[in-house]
Formats: structure tokens, sequence, C-alpha cells
């Protein structure tokens, strides 16, 4: 799973949140509301199980959609050059063939009417789908896959959708929203051990709650969540403060948080860091998005680790927001849907490229599977919307839908 996101004017910090969804939006700016975390020290707080049994929904046979259908992606993820993944605004997708045909793989009880739907996608056979409750927003329903979408396991949780973490196929996380306010957002994180069958929370930040010295605060976006293995993972967000690093690890599987530290980028110093969940591509070996705006400029900077994320060094950095995809541990790519940037090591020197087609504005999402082989879908100010491939690194781009 490959996460990409993003976003001049001044909005709200919970739109900065917001980005992470896959829909077109102008380019990221900086937090407008002070809140400053305060120094870390560690409170434990013991998970609460709350399983719940799971029911098994086999699907009918694949449909694919209406020839001239349009498909309107909110979230595409290619796990090679032929397999894929979407999700529509009401359905879940798959190809089989580098993204020419598209096969409805939905749940069969699956309800459309229940959004937003996260979707999180490890492999040909395995997926993950997670669909809030249209009525009471803390609940939800969970769906797993481990045949390709042919049959799914549905199981009912005590939480909505949001961003997922899954690091094999057994142990996942799921980051979930309580609600937001001017410059806070409230929080709850659920793990599971059996691929999603049974849930238990393990961390909550609410209002009207302690608020331990040192753990993720209630103030701030949190944009992402991340584990590496069963003990270590990470939560990704922005507050508007010049020079804070809205970056809080964990080392017990999300009992306790603590804010870590990164150095600014080389060149930079002041500025407000927005931060998006890292990706890790082997144990020991991640990267971690950062947007960085300074008075006079916007500029995306990729951190490396090569110790697990006990440290963080800054790559050199790109001077667009856009969106952006890190296929391996060598390539990244940037795109504002004018100017792409791509690296082949690990962020030290970048290529400039001007692509055969214009997106400014339009990018909603970019996925490449390694530095040539790659796909964005696009959304213009009158709600059209499409597909494109490109097998040369970004240079010249194939339309596939619509």
């Amino acid at each position: 799973m490959k996460q990409q996101s993003i976003i001049p004017a001044v909005i709200t910090v919970l739109m900065i949140f917001l980005v992470t969804a896959c829909k077109p939006t102008p380019t990221p700016v900086p937090p407008t509301e002070t809140t400053v975390p305060v120094p870390p020290t560690e409170t434990s707080v013991p998970p609460s199980p709350t399983p719940i049994p799971p029911t098994n929904t086999p699907t009918d046979l694949p449909t694919t959609p209406p020839a001239g259908e349009t498909l309107s992606f909110t979230t595409l993820d290619m796990v090679s050059t032929t397999v894929g993944w979407a999700l529509t605004y009401t359905s879940a997708m798959r190809t089989n063939d580098g993204g020419e045909t598209w096969i409805d793989v939905s749940p069969e009880d699956w309800d459309d009417t229940m959004v937003p739907s996260t979707g999180f996608f490890r492999s040909e056979d395995h997926a993950w789908l997670l669909q809030t409750d249209p009525v009471d927003f803390e609940r939800g329903v969970f769906y797993h896959t481990s045949d390709g979408g042919a049959s799914w396991q549905r199981t009912e949780t005590p939480f909505g959708s949001g961003p997922m973490s899954f690091i094999d196929t057994r142990n996942g996380w799921v980051m979930t929203g309580l609600g937001a306010g001017a410059g806070s957002q409230a929080i709850a994180i659920f793990v599971t051990h059996d691929g999603g069958a049974t849930w238990a929370e393990v961390y909550r930040r609410d209002t009207g709650e302690p608020e331990p010295a040192g753990e993720i605060p209630l103030g701030g976006s949190k944009q992402g969540i991340t584990f590496r293995d069963t003990q270590h993972g990470w939560v990704a967000g922005s507050v508007p403060a010049d020079n804070v690093s809205y970056l809080y690890a964990t080392e017990n599987g999300g009992g306790n948080f603590q804010q870590q530290d990164i150095p600014l980028p080389t060149g930079i110093t002041s500025a407000m860091l927005s931060l998006e969940a890292p990706v890790f591509h082997a144990t020991l070996e991640g990267v971690l998005p950062v947007y960085a705006f300074t008075a006079d400029m916007m500029s995306t900077v990729f951190y490396t680790t090569v110790d697990g994320g006990v440290s963080w060094t800054p790559t050199t950095a790109v001077p667009i927001i856009g969106r952006y995809s890190i296929p391996t541990i060598n390539d990244f790519i940037v795109w504002d849907g004018n100017v792409l940037y791509r690296s082949s090591d690990s962020g030290q020197t970048w290529m400039e490229i001007t692509p055969n087609i214009n997106l400014d504005q339009m990018v909603a999402t970019l996925e490449f599977v390694d530095g040539q082989n790659g796909w964005v879908t696009w959304m213009d100010a009158d709600g059209n919307t499409g597909l494109s491939r490109t097998m040369d690194g970004g240079a010249t781009w194939t339309t596939l839908q619509p």
C-alpha cells in the first residue's frame, strides 16, 4: 500500500486533514490556528477489547460496468503493472489489465449510502474496506477479502472510516475521527490481530478527557497512521506553528505515543510543516513525506530512515506541492499536474519533466508501482473525471478512462 496525499490562500486545520482524501483539491496550505504539542512523557493506556464476531458475505460473480460509463475513482492502489484496486463513490473495483477495464467486486451487502468509505489494499488477494454508519459515525462495517474480491468477510465495528495500516494479513490498525473543532481533532485507534475479524481500542484522545503530557494532543490535524511492525508506529499531522514536528511514535503497539522531532530541510530556517504518514518498504527503511511552507515558497520534502524510524534525514526539497508516490525506497515522484519531478536515488537528485498532458489543479491520485509505470486519476472544475497511465516515468500519458 502506497499512500499519496496533498493540497494559494488560508484554510482551517481541518481542511489540511481532508487532503488525504483522493479528491482533487487546491494545493496544501499552512494551518491557521496555533496549537503547540508539549514535551513528551510516557503514560500507560491499557487496551479495552471490543470483539465483534464476523460474518461471511460471498459476492455474486464480478460485473463489468456498462460500456461508456465513466468511473469516478476516489481511491486507486495498483499492486502490480496489471492488478489494482479502486474505490468509486458507490463501488469497490478491480483491474487485471493495468486499468484498461474494471470489474465491480463490491461485497454483496455493500451499502453505498454509508460514506465515507476507506480501503487498504495489500496485494492481489488481500484487501480491506471500511464504511461509516450514516446515522452513528462512531459505528461502521468492515470487510476483508483474501481471494481478490471473490468473497468478503463482514464485521460490524464500534468505529467508522479512517486511515488504515496493515503490516501483514492479520495485524492492522485504524485511526478514526471522533469529531473536530477549531484547530483540534479527536481520534481513537483500534487494532486487529486476526485480519479484521475482531478489534480492540488501544488509544483515544477525546474532548473532555485528560491529556497526558507528551501524548498526541487534541489540537492539530491527524493526517495518517503507519505501523512497520506490531510495536512501532506513527501518527502524522500538522499544527499552524513554525518549526513544529507533528509526528508521534509508539513503541508498544499504539498504547502510548511520544512526539518525535525532525530537522528542518537544508536551507530552511523556519517553516510550517505538514507531515504525512511514513511509508516503509522494509523493516528499517522508510520515507516520511513532509510539506514545508515558508514566507516565500512551498516545497515537498521526503525524509528517509535506515534505522526503523529512530531518526529521519531530509532529502533535497522539491519546489512544488503536489500529489506524490513512493513505489520503492529509491523512486519518488511528485506532480502538481503541471511539472512532474522524479527521483531514482531516494530524493538526493531530481529530474524535472513536463508531461504531455496538463492536469494543473486536477490531480486526485498519483500511483506508481516502480520508477516507470504509473497511473493518475483527475477531476476538472466541471466534475469531469479520468484515468491515465504512463510507462516511461511520467513523460507520456495515455488516457484509459473515460
